[in-house]
């Protein structure tokens, strides 16, 4: 079987590492930003337009509390 054999694990497992630092860091740098800005905008949104209460904590920065009485 040609995936047991010993002489291509190395080239195996560069290629796997490379593959999935390359995909790490593409996520890293490109699509979390993106995704942590929409998220952001869409807090602050929701948060302006209503009557709901956010109390930042140490721990989490944000806190959902609910409606303000």
């Amino acid at each position: 079987m040609p995936q047991l054999d010993v002489s291509s694990f190395t080239t195996q497992i560069f290629w796997l590492l490379l593959i999935f630092f390359g995909f790490y860091f593409l996520l890293l740098k490109l699509v979390l930003p993106k995704v942590a800005k929409i998220l952001k905008l869409r807090l602050t949104y929701k948060f302006s337009n209503s009557n709901d209460k956010l109390i930042l904590t140490e721990r989490t920065n944000r806190k959902y509390v609910g409606k303000k009485n």
